[in-house]
């Protein structure tokens, strides 16, 4: 809950929508796009020319360089290509049957070998021990 509250706090500090990392990500992006001459081919077709022409389909949300796809930027917009204005997590689902009993054990960590407390031999237990009373 501190930590919850400490990224409240902060995130109430930024004057953006955004977070100042993807703030200085879009505003790179925004700077390598300047020397990008986009033409309107269609409503919803344009043509973006860089050092070769590609075209991008916005209704299709398809790109004929298939480097990027929109179908992952258009989940958060609206019908009208604008911002939605909610972002919404992924959907998780839990997995089937139940959950294991067993911890996983962190890097390094190894089984103590049972020692027995009657005879002080490695391999067994007090209650398993065979040796002569």
């Amino acid at each position: 809950m501190v930590l919850n509250s400490q990224r409240r706090i902060e995130a109430e500090k930024w004057t953006t929508v955004l977070c100042p990392e993807m703030e200085t990500i879009l505003c790179e992006n925004a700077e390598a796009s300047r020397t990008w001459a986009v033409r309107r081919s269609n409503c919803t077709v344009f043509e973006v020319f860089a050092d070769y022409s590609v075209m991008v389909d916005l209704e299709q949300r398809t790109c004929s360089c298939r480097l990027w796809q929109i179908d992952d930027i258009g989940k958060g917009l609206g019908s009208n290509g604008s911002a939605a204005g909610v972002v919404l997590p992924p959907i998780t689902k839990r997995p089937a049957g139940r959950p294991p009993t067993k911890r996983i054990k962190v890097f390094g960590e190894f089984k103590r070998p049972l020692k027995c407390s009657r005879c002080s031999v490695a391999g067994h237990n007090r209650k398993t021990c065979k040796a002569i009373i």
